[in-house]
C-alpha cells in the first residue's frame, strides 16, 4: 500500500472511530432538546406588586423603583430554562397575558398564559406553525398557515375555521377580527389584503391593498382613529440572495378606502406600535440589518420622527437583537442585558435602570405595574 493510499486508509478509519464515538453522544443530546418537555403550569409571585418583573433564563424577578434605582422586591426559580417568551409584547386579555413560546432549536411551541404574579400556564397548540395571533376582549386568537383558532383564556377553543392565507399579522378593530394577508396565483405573489371575519370567525370581507408592492414584504400593522399602519420590512432580493431594505409605512383608511405612505428615514421597519397618549407609532428597524440599532419614533401629529439609539446600552461586543418591548401611560420600556430603558413619548428623554448586580442571565420578558 502506497503512503497515500495508507494515510486516506487511516483517516478514514480515525474518521469512523469519532463516528462511533460521537454519533451517541450527539442523538442523546439532540434527543434531550427536542424531547424535553416545559413544565405545563408553574406558580408564581406570593405578592404581584411591584413597578418591574423580569423573566429569564435563571430566575423571576420583581422590582420597585426607589430613589431611580431598582430595589428587588421578590426572587423565584424560572418557570423554564429552555422555553423563553417570543419576543415581542404580550396580547392582554382581562388580567393576563397571551404569547407563544419558542425553544432554541425552534422545533417546538407552546401558548403562554401569563399571570401578573408571573404564573405560567402552557397549552399545546394542534401545529406549532405560528404566523400570528392577537387577543379580544373575550377571546385569544392564533393563525397558523392553513386555520385560525378561537381560544377563551383557559386554552379552550370556541372555533377553528380553514383559511387559505398565511395572515402576517392579526389585529382586533372594532370588534372585527382583520389579517394582513399575501395573496398568492401559481406560486407567485399577486397582491396583499386585509382579510376581515366576525367574531364568530365567518369571512366578512376582503379588502385589496392596492399600494402595497408585491415585490416588498409586508411583517406587522397597528390600528389608530380609522388607519391600519403597515410594516414594510423588505423589498425583492439582491443578487446575493439578502432582502433590499423597506422603508415605508402603508396607510390604509377604513372609512374613505384611501391608501398612502410614509416613508421613512431608517430601513427595514418591522414590529409597530401605536402610544395613543402621545400619538406616535413606536417602530422597530430590524436590528439584524441596521447596525445603528434603532427604533424609530413617529409622530402622527407633525410627521416628525425621532430615533431611540439602543447601542449605547448594549454591552461590549454583545449580538444585536430585538429587546423585548413594551409601553405604558405614554412611557416606553426595552428589556436590555442588564438594563431596563425607558423613553418618554412626549419629550423622548432616557433613562436607564441597571440591574448589573442582581445576577440576571439572558433576560426575555418584562412585565409592568397594573
Amino acid at each position: 500500500m502506497t503512503s497515500r493510499k495508507k494515510l486516506i486508509f487511516y483517516l478514514l478509519l480515525l474518521s469512523s472511530f469519532f463516528t462511533i464515538l460521537i454519533l451517541p453522544v450527539y442523538f442523546k443530546t439532540f434527543s434531550y432538546f427536542t424531547n424535553s418537555k416545559p413544565k405545563m403550569e408553574v406558580s408564581g409571585f406570593k405578592d404581584s406588586k411591584y413597578n418591574f418583573a423580569i423573566f429569564a433564563e435563571n430566575k423571576r424577578i420583581s422590582f420597585n423603583l426607589e430613589n431611580g434605582k431598582l430595589e428587588k422586591v421578590e426572587e423565584i426559580k424560572p418557570s423554564d430554562k429552555k422555553y423563553h417568551f417570543l419576543n415581542e409584547s404580550f396580547s392582554k386579555l382581562d388580567n393576563f397575558s397571551f404569547t407563544r413560546t419558542f425553544d432554541g432549536l425552534r422545533t417546538d411551541t407552546y401558548l403562554a398564559k401569563i399571570g401578573q404574579d408571573l404564573s405560567v400556564k402552557l397549552e399545546k397548540p394542534e401545529n406549532f406553525d405560528v404566523s400570528s395571533m392577537t387577543t379580544s376582549d373575550k377571546y385569544f386568537y392564533l393563525a397558523i398557515k392553513d386555520y385560525i383558532y378561537q381560544y377563551d383564556e383557559n386554552f379552550k377553543i370556541i372555533n377553528k375555521v380553514k383559511n387559505s392565507s398565511n395572515l402576517n399579522s392579526m389585529k382586533i378593530i372594532d370588534g372585527k377580527l382583520y389579517g394582513l394577508a399575501p395573496f398568492f396565483e401559481k406560486n407567485e405573489l399577486i397582491y396583499y389584503e386585509l382579510i376581515v371575519f366576525d367574531e364568530s370567525l365567518k369571512k366578512i370581507d376582503e379588502i385589496k391593498l392596492e399600494k402595497l408592492d408585491e415585490n416588498s414584504t409586508y411583517m406587522d400593522m397597528v390600528f389608530y382613529k380609522d388607519n391600519i399602519y403597515i410594516t414594510e420590512t423588505y423589498n425583492e432580493r439582491d443578487s446575493s440572495g439578502k432582502p433590499n431594505p423597506g422603508n415605508k409605512i402603508l396607510v390604509y383608511n377604513l372609512k374613505t378606502a384611501e391608501q398612502s405612505s410614509i416613508e421613512l428615514k431608517y430601513p427595514y421597519p418591522n414590529q409597530i406600535y401605536i402610544d395613543e397618549i402621545n400619538e406616535n407609532l413606536i417602530i422597530q428597524n430590524l436590528e439584524y440589518y441596521v447596525p445603528e440599532d434603532i427604533w424609530t419614533v413617529y409622530s402622527l401629529k407633525d410627521g416628525k420622527e425621532h430615533q431611540i439609539k439602543l447601542v449605547k446600552y448594549r454591552l461590549p461586543k454583545e449580538e444585536l437583537s430585538e429587546p423585548f418591548f413594551t409601553q405604558k401611560d405614554g412611557l416606553y420600556y426595552f428589556l436590555m442585558t442588564d438594563s431596563i430603558v425607558e423613553v418618554d413619548g412626549k419629550d423622548m428623554k432616557e433613562h436607564s435602570y441597571s440591574f448589573k448586580d442582581f445576577d440576571i442571565k439572558s433576560p426575555y420578558a418584562l412585565l409592568l405595574e397594573n
